[in-house]
């Protein structure tokens, strides 16, 4: 799930290391030699491109070790808190814990093979509609045959829906690691089994909370958005409610809801 320390940030940083090193070898080495000759300039832009790459990672990998530390502090705290909490259950929440929730084995056990099949859909769902959509946008253009089309967009597809099953995969192997579950939220994250999970900081919007009744248990759906190149894109963490915590959990959307001024919470 979104996070601002997520692993998968340095890795694409780290990508683009080689090509940034690749320029600019190529720029020092022409220009040092004398050898750009009229297209000097040409050379000059593989120098400079390389240094902005290298800038660039390096610059994005410090702030993900920023980001990275801040999150797992804010995380320890959650924690610690959630520990504090079981051991004087009649005691408040810490402030700012809006809710901690434990959960018996079979409601636990329920939730997580109900999340798998509902996160597996939508993998299939998106890869499916990544390969229909993209097959349709690229085969109508004249120089794209409907084959190349079709195989194009199913390794879109591929890569889309795949990495959206393989985190939902990973995250039914941790729930059902732990026989009984474990929720603590705060006005900021979600700490879900141990994940740390983002609903508002620099990069990620908190968008709205309800209540999904018709589940057994009921889910608690707190959504969010966040920006990428091609626009705005969002999504909603599914947090199963004890038995008997109906009304925390409505208290806790409607608070959520309220802090952050927005009107969708039910």
């Amino acid at each position: 799930m979104p996070r601002s320390g997520n692993p998968v940030f340095p890795v694409i940083n780290l990508m683009l290391v080689p090509f940034g090193l690749f320029a600019l070898f190529v720029g020092i080495a022409v220009l040092a030699a004398g050898e750009g000759g009229e297209v000097w300039w040409l050379y000059v832009g593989f120098l400079l491109a390389g240094l902005l790459m290298l800038g660039g990672a390096a610059s994005n990998l410090v702030r993900w070790w920023r980001w990275q530390r801040r999150e797992d502090a804010a995380a320890a705290a959650m924690a610690a808190a959630a520990r504090a909490h079981a051991a004087d259950p009649a005691a408040p929440l810490p402030a700012p814990v809006l809710a901690h929730w434990t959960y018996e084995p079979d409601e636990w056990s329920t939730y997580a093979s109900r999340e798998v099949s509902h996160r597996g859909g939508e993998a299939l769902w998106m890869f499916v509609g990544t390969v229909a959509l993209g097959t349709a946008f690229l085969g109508w253009r004249d120089d794209v045959g409907w084959g190349t089309a079709f195989f194009v967009s199913l390794a879109v597809g591929a890569m889309i829906g795949g990495g959206k099953w393989l985190i939902a995969r990973s995250a039914h192997q941790q729930n059902v690691a732990t026989p009984r579950g474990e929720v603590v939220i705060t006005p900021t994250a979600v700490l879900m089994n141990g994940r740390y999970e983002v609903l508002q900081d620099h990069h990620f919007r908190f968008l709205g909370a309800r209540i999904l009744e018709d589940e057994r248990p009921q889910l608690l759906l707190l959504t969010i958005d966040w920006p990428t190149r091609s626009g705005r894109v969002s999504d909603t963490y599914r947090i199963p409610v004890p038995a008997g915590r109906e009304d925390e959990a409505r208290a806790v959307a409607r608070e959520l809801v309220a802090g952050y001024g927005i009107l969708n919470a039910r």
